[in-house]
């Protein structure tokens, strides 16, 4: 059955449309396919900057709330935290979660809304003796006791419950391989370790989702969300532009990827067109016809974070009250399409010319994700005083949740600001209390400013989060030293 119908007439109507034909024309690429493509949109619905925003997805969903949290929305994200002993530091820690299947985001909310329905405690994975994972979030984090484990589950089961002071959800979604066990029927939302695979193989299965999978289960959430949520509750939805690591299905990456990508996509279409209150936002599809230098990370898997700012910034522009809106001008969209170019020249190791264009990008920018990128790649060309300078701008401007305080810390240690650093490093150590590179830059610092127990219990907490950790071994070495020598100071000999 067709999405929709038109009728002729209609159809024609639509090809008036400027932005119905391909940018085949300069001035037309110039407009929408320069730099972080600019593909149009046309919202359903208005927010303000105190409606309550939920977002739930993949990595891409990390970013997404990240950029609103500093562009002062009302991100729910900011309302999760964990006591330490659940906390995880590193890129760990930021996918913490993430869910990478529809089906994974249906079981949380589920659990959370759904009268009668709970964790299944049963599907906890014991990985090493006394050693859990939770399957349901990601595959990274490092096992646990099983209490731990609960203890961190029933904090996110309870923000899950919050989605329900929200006025506008933001869906990702992620991939179309979910793993799958037969004897509990239930989803994952990670792959099975080693130690899994040996005791309970036979029960998992893989499942590479179809069309019909996909929109089930988001139709389903949108039922679950409607019978919880406000009357007029909003859902934005679209697919994350992050490529999978790797597939299960015996193909090629590559092509995987594409199925990946497209059988979600199109469910997503026809999820939009049956539902009054959704808008499908194309940050997809900016993503995948930019030129990916500009567009993706290094690994070109991970959209590069200016590519992520520039969408954000375009959506908050369309969705909140005009007032807000006329904040963010077309200077700072020019802004960011250079700083991508800057990215992708250091990328290429062009650091002069990379330097230059962050510089031009900077110039008369209040924007925090241009001043830190410039100020990082000032940091890595040796230049700590200038760095400094800039992150200071940047941190002052709202990038502290764009994790501005490591690099600040790291200018100011290398320009010889040691008390200064001292204050900043602290900040970033409340925010990543296990995070090696933290704690290894805040032991050094500590060791200069010669409070010599504390960078060594700086450095053993480093040692404890990384085993391997020769920086903090060698700092350590250098605290029992400096000890030894202060006790043969005072003792005369």
């Amino acid at each position: 059955m067709p999405l929709q119908i038109f009728s002729a007439s209609e159809a024609f109507d639509n090809m008036r449309n400027e932005v119905a034909r391909w940018p085949r024309k300069p001035e037309q690429q110039a407009r929408r396919l320069t730099g972080i493509a600019k593909p149009t949109f046309t919202p359903s619905f208005q927010l303000s900057k105190d409606d309550r925003i939920f977002t739930i997805g993949s990595c891409f969903a990390r970013n997404i709330e990240a950029h609103l949290a500093q562009l002062g929305m009302n991100v729910a994200a900011a309302d999760l935290s964990f006591p330490e002993h659940l906390r995880v530091s590193g890129p760990d820690g930021a996918a913490l979660m993430n869910k990478f299947v529809v089906m994974s985001i249906e079981n949380e909310l589920r659990w959370a809304l759904e009268p009668g329905a709970s964790f299944p405690e049963e599907t906890l994975w014991e990985v090493e003796p006394h050693r859990f994972k939770d399957p349901h979030l990601s595959g990274g984090l490092p096992p646990q006791s099983r209490e731990h484990v609960l203890e961190r589950r029933q904090l996110i089961t309870d923000w899950f419950r919050t989605i329900t002071q929200s006025r506008l959800v933001v869906i990702t979604l992620g991939l179309a391989e979910a793993w799958y066990d037969r004897n509990y029927q239930t989803y994952f939302n990670m792959a099975p370790p080693p130690a899994i695979r040996k005791t309970r193989g036979g029960e998992l299965e893989l499942h590479l989702l179809s069309y019909d999978d996909i929109l089930a289960s988001l139709n389903r959430i949108h039922a679950l969300l409607s019978e919880h949520l406000a009357a007029d509750w909003k859902l934005l939805i679209t697919v994350s532009p992050v490529a999978m690591g790797g597939t299960f299905s015996n193909r090629d990456a590559l092509v995987a990827n594409t199925y990946s990508k497209s059988v979600q996509r199109a469910a997503v279409e026809a999820f939009v067109r049956s539902h009054h209150n959704i808008d499908y936002f194309p940050s997809y599809e900016s993503i995948v016809l930019s030129d990916r230098s500009l567009a993706y990370e290094e690994d070109q898997a991970h959209v590069a974070s200016g590519a992520v700012r520039s969408n954000v910034i375009r959506m908050t522009r369309q969705y909140v009250d005009p007032e807000y809106a006329q904040n963010e001008d077309d200077s700072e969209a020019r802004a960011l399409d250079i700083l991508q170019q800057a990215f992708a020249a250091e990328k290429n190791g062009d650091y002069s010319r990379a330097l230059g264009l962050y510089e031009i990008a900077a110039e008369g920018s209040s924007d925090p994700d241009v001043l830190l990128r410039y100020g990082q790649c000032l940091l890595n060309m040796k230049q700590p005083m200038k760095s400094a300078e800039i992150l200071k701008r940047a941190k002052l401007n709202g990038a502290g949740r764009l994790g501005v305080n490591r690099p600040l810390a790291k200018a100011l240690y290398g320009s010889g600001q040691i008390a200064e650093a001292e204050s900043v490093i602290a900040e970033a150590l409340e925010k990543e209390p296990r995070r090696p590179g933290v704690l290894n830059l805040a032991a050094k610092i500590k060791f200069d400013l010669g409070k010599v127990a504390e960078a060594r219990q700086l450095a053993m907490r480093s040692i404890d989060s990384k085993p391997d950790n020769v920086a903090a071994a060698r700092l350590i070495e250098k605290c029992d030293a400096s000890g030894a020598e202060f006790d043969r100071q005072i003792s005369g000999t």
